[in-house]
């Protein structure tokens, strides 16, 4: 049977008697025994009057229209939000790639750089690819073994005939590349300048952050081309924060997994609050530098069990010099780099997680065949890094040792076919 709502009558009945109802708007009588005796103004005396279950089904229709009206409401709002920062990361997202975008840049800068920021330590030596040496002192080492890019085209990212054009420059690359392995104590931070572009690997841990800022800010940077987080621990990740925030930085290119650390939580979220864009790189990819290039040549996977194993492994070409950073890895992911065929050949090696026994295997030592290894540790630090057996190999090999502990920030300049060795404490 179909109700049907009544208009209110012409003349009011009697206040004691009767009373509207303002959610079902049905009249009611207030002199009957219970809530069902509902009254229309109109209605025939024998005509069956609502229960009030029928009056409470109509209130509840009401709030759950009025619910689901907010619910709907609410997705709408979410939907546009959503299609809003779409929009935005597609209009403004990730930059084009550094590795096409400096390619003409490199042909601009090959002809043109200048070393303007070559730098005088307390000591000094040359390592020279034809065998002279200059300097007051020091020794000479022949680098006829170093490997240019060019058998790396192959492997840059996607077949860019961009970037293969941007590596094939390296043989013919005029200009100075500087690297400075940074005294932050325990811990790693390299900075690297090629005609007048930088690079950041690892920054240092928290006792020398500002250290690593003031260090930046000496050297004339005011712009990072890159930042390479090799991997997540605070030694080689907490001062690339304050660089963050201070330094306006084109790429990050980072590890493939999450750290449950605070110091961990702190760089992603200063990557969102600077906006800068962060990428994933591949064993292969090339991205050029300057006049220069570097190519990721690890890790072999990212689920190996140690994070340290998933450290980010780079190996920077500037002409017929070759530098080697391979952060923490140890001995599984030497053996996984080894195993993935890229040639790992370099004059100078940052020697692996500092010196430690876990890592620097005869394998590896071999495949590089450095002249030069830096060891970027804290004076009488408690893990005893350099370990003395790793000194032992690199002695057997005649690779000439340099310490952070000892000597301070170490500068290696690559010009003209030569290495120099500065240090300054």
């Amino acid at each position: 049977m179909m109700w049907r709502k009544k208009r209110r009558p012409s003349a009011p009945l009697p206040e004691e008697q009767t009373g509207w109802d303002e959610d079902s708007g049905l009249l009611y009588d207030s002199s009957a025994e219970d809530e069902s005796s509902l009254l229309y103004s109109s209605l025939a005396e024998d005509e069956p009057v609502p229960p009030a279950g029928r009056r409470r089904r109509a209130k509840n229709r009401c709030a759950a229209r009025r619910k689901g009206a907010a619910i709907l409401t609410g997705l709408a709002v979410l939907l546009l939000l959503l299609g809003f920062f779409a929009v935005r990361r597609l209009v403004s997202g990730t930059p084009v790639s550094p590795a096409v975008a400096g390619a003409l840049e490199a042909e601009e800068n090959a002809a043109s750089n200048s070393s303007g920021d070559s730098q005088t330590g307390s000591s000094g030596s040359s390592y020279s690819s034809g065998g002279s040496q200059e300097g007051s002192s020091g020794s000479s080492n022949s680098s006829g073994d170093s490997q240019t890019g060019e058998s790396d085209a192959s492997s840059s990212p996607g077949g860019s005939q961009t970037e293969e054009k941007a590596l094939a420059t390296l043989d013919d690359a005029t200009g100075d590349l500087t690297v400075r392995y940074l005294d932050v104590g325990q811990g790693m931070a390299a900075l690297i300048e090629c005609g007048g572009h930088y690079m950041a690997i690892d920054g240092g841990g928290r006792a020398s952050s500002s250290k690593f800022v003031a260090v930046l800010k000496a050297c004339g940077v005011e712009k990072l081309d890159y930042i390479i987080v090799s991997h997540y621990d605070d030694d080689h990740l907490a001062g690339l924060i304050g660089a963050l925030h201070v330094f306006p930085t084109d790429l990050v290119l980072a590890p493939d997994y999450e750290a449950d650390t605070a110091i961990y939580r702190s760089y992603k979220e200063m990557l969102t609050e600077e906006d800068v864009p962060e990428r994933v790189p591949s064993p292969g990819d090339i991205y050029p530098f300057g006049t220069a290039a570097f190519q990721i040549v690890g890790p072999g996977t990212w689920s190996a069990e140690l994070e340290n194993d998933r450290s980010i492994m780079v190996l920077l070409t500037n002409g017929t010099h070759r530098f080697l950073f391979p952060g923490d890895a140890e001995t599984a992911e030497e053996a996984d780099v080894l195993a993935g065929g890229l040639s790992l050949k370099a004059d100078v090696l940052s020697s692996p997680h500092h010196g430690s026994k876990t890592s620097n295997t005869n394998a590896f030592l071999d495949a590089v065949s450095p002249q030069i290894a830096i060891v970027s540790a804290g004076a009488d630090n408690k893990y005893h890094h350099p370990h003395p057996s790793v000194l032992r190999r690199y002695e057997k090999r005649g690779i000439q040792v340099y310490r952070t502990d000892e000597s301070g920030t170490i500068t290696v300049i690559s010009q003209e076919g030569e290495l120099t060795v500065s240090t300054e404490k």
